[in-house]
């Protein structure tokens, strides 16, 4: 069977979500039984419909006739990208759909320019792990969630750092100096340096724009002067009391207490969001770093993901902490 494939219309965003949903809920009961990571909530269909409404992804479908059979969601960040959620019909998966949904996505996201490719799949999911190694993939880390009360401070005092927030409520930050007025081309430009330092290539001034305005989260900017030195994208999710970590890049040439300093920063936003703890994901083969967080009192959290990469890849520098697909 030979799949024809589009990209998806608003109008597929139902369609394509319940086919997710077929096709994880078997996925996560086959795995983990009927634990609580085995009952497959049902895919958002409002999140669908961002996916394909965002400028930096898309949503590729792939069709027999008029019968939707695959879905490959994915985004890119300048020369980074990744896949996330991709599915095959329940009905119709080991027929070689999956190796055709694969070949298109990737050839989408390398017209794109993009050159480093990462996804997330779960450890003890093993035929996964050969199946994305047949395209190039490799193991590359072991994603989990790096979390911390709140009513603890990591530092005290007057910052020596100028912190920022960029959020729909125009939040002000707190025992922090006056942030000057910086036009958003200014920012966005020092958004894709820090990006450049960390990852060349990697450009995630398209996201942060979109996560705020789009009030899917809020941005938390640190200057030393006029030079952004780290960055983070939070979410105050519905019903928690957490503030989850979306982003974490921390520049090469950032002090170890000038990061302290972002995460405290992230700490005094969480407590004005009303939460009780914060965090961000965290990979644990970066010994370093986590050994850096754990020292600050993070402590490590499930739902643990294996993360392969696709591409040559520059050794990242500094900070670089994120969950492909979130």
């Amino acid at each position: 069977m030979k799949l024809t494939f589009r990209t998806a219309a608003l109008q597929d965003a139902s369609r394509a979500a319940a086919l997710i949903d077929d096709a994880y809920r078997r996925q996560v009961r086959r795995l983990y039984g009927n634990s609580r990571r085995g009952r497959w909530g049902r895919f958002d269909r409002e999140r669908m419909k961002q996916y394909i409404e965002r400028g930096e992804g898309m949503v590729r479908l792939g069709f027999d006739g008029k019968r939707l059979l695959t879905v490959a969601p994915f985004r890119f960040y300048g020369a980074f990208g990744w896949l996330h959620t991709v599915a095959v019909h329940s009905a119709h998966q080991r027929r070689g759909l999956g190796r055709q949904m694969m070949t298109d996505a990737l050839e989408q996201l390398e017209a794109r320019g993009v050159r480093l490719i990462a996804l997330m799949t779960w450890p003890e999911a093993v035929n996964n792990v050969g199946f994305y190694q047949n395209f190039g993939f490799r193991v590359n880390g072991f994603s989990l969630y790096a979390y911390r009360r709140a009513h603890r401070p990591l530092a005290r005092g007057d910052a020596p750092l100028e912190a920022q927030w960029l959020s729909q409520t125009a939040m002000s930050a707190t025992h922090a100096p006056p942030t000057p007025y910086r036009p958003r081309e200014d920012i966005e430009q020092a958004i894709r340096s820090l990006c450049h330092a960390v990852l060349p290539g990697l450009d995630y001034a398209a996201w942060v724009w979109w996560m705020v305005e789009s009030g899917g989260g809020d941005a938390l900017l640190l200057w030393r002067g006029a030079e952004l030195i780290a960055l983070a994208l939070a979410q105050a999710a519905p019903n928690t009391t957490w503030l989850e970590g979306k982003l974490l890049l921390v520049s090469p040439e950032a002090t170890a207490q000038e990061t302290i300093w972002m995460l405290e920063f992230a700490r005094r936003w969480a407590v004005r969001h009303g939460c009780e703890s914060f965090g961000f994901p965290i990979d644990v083969s970066q010994t370093e770093t986590a050994a850096f967080f754990q020292r600050l009192g993070f402590r490590l959290f499930g739902d643990a993901m294996l993360t392969m990469i696709r591409g040559p890849q520059s050794p990242s520098r500094g900070i670089h902490l994120v969950r492909y697909g979130g």
